[in-house]
């Protein structure tokens, strides 16, 4: 995290003001663009929610376990990828999946989300007194628009432009007293949509045995495994990309994703 917040420090120059959605869970953990808004409301963060969010983008458990493999591969890489999926998806660090993971991991979707959106104004602090000026904002905000080469927004001039994106972030100001505090910027981040994170845990959660609500880690290893062997025709123990092929050909369900 230190490291990744000194990231966005060193670059200012040349990060948008419009800050993307970024997240520390690994890629294939992303799921939709879809967000929740606003950060603060727990009703928005029931499982129940996040379940109906995240059912639009999962596909059938043997597809989804037939996406992570590919040819060439051994069942011990199968399977050590497939343990990095299930504990990106183990919010609790136990050794099964529930919908209370999903629940945690948008949590810290939305916690990372607010930290970089006010590491990314944190910079315009000149002096570091801990606030920020209408004066550091002008100056910050000049040089970064000179520096980064921007051209003006249609039908205004530089000057105007740049006035623009100062009156923006002014307006994180809420009590007008020409100072932007930590304490405002805090209040901002909490008013601002947050991507779900949790939508590999409910991808997960189809794998589970009928009638049960959550995934344990022999459950899911089991199902690796016999993907693996049913893919394995000949049962060497690798993958071949004929095998593939022959498997996706003979399951129409599958060849789709």
């Amino acid at each position: 995290m230190l490291r990744l917040l000194a990231h966005v420090f060193l670059t200012t120059g040349t990060v948008t003001f419009n800050m993307v959605c970024l997240t520390l869970a690994p890629a294939h953990a992303q799921g939709p663009s879809e967000e929740i808004a606003p950060a603060g409301r727990e009703s928005a963060l029931s499982s129940s929610r996040l379940a109906q969010l995240a059912k639009k983008t999962l596909i059938p458990p043997k597809d989804y376990l037939l996406m992570r493999l590919d040819p060439k591969m051994t069942l011990d890489a199968y399977r050590k990828r497939m343990d990095g999926e299930f504990r990106a998806a183990n919010g609790d660090a136990k050794d099964e999946i529930s919908a209370d993971d999903a629940v945690f991991l948008t949590q810290m979707a939305a916690a990372n989300y607010r930290a970089m959106f006010i590491a990314q104004l944190l910079p315009a602090d000149l002096d570091g007194d801990g606030v920020i000026t209408e004066d550091e904002v002008r100056r910050w905000w000049t040089y970064r628009v000179y520096f980064g080469g921007a051209k003006p927004a249609a039908g205004k001039t530089l000057q105007e432009t740049i006035d623009d994106k100062i009156r923006e972030m002014m307006a994180f100001d809420t009590d007008h007293d020409g100072r932007i505090t930590f304490a405002e910027l805090q209040q901002k981040a909490l008013s601002l949509p947050y991507p779900i994170g949790g939508v590999l845990v409910f991808q997960l959660l189809t794998i589970a045995p009928n009638g049960k609500t959550v995934l344990t880690r022999a459950d899911f290893e089991t199902a690796v495994e016999e993907l693996f062997r049913d893919v394995d025709a000949d049962g060497d123990g690798v993958v071949s990309a004929d095998e593939l092929r022959n498997y996706r050909a003979s399951h129409p369900s599958n060849s789709a994703h």
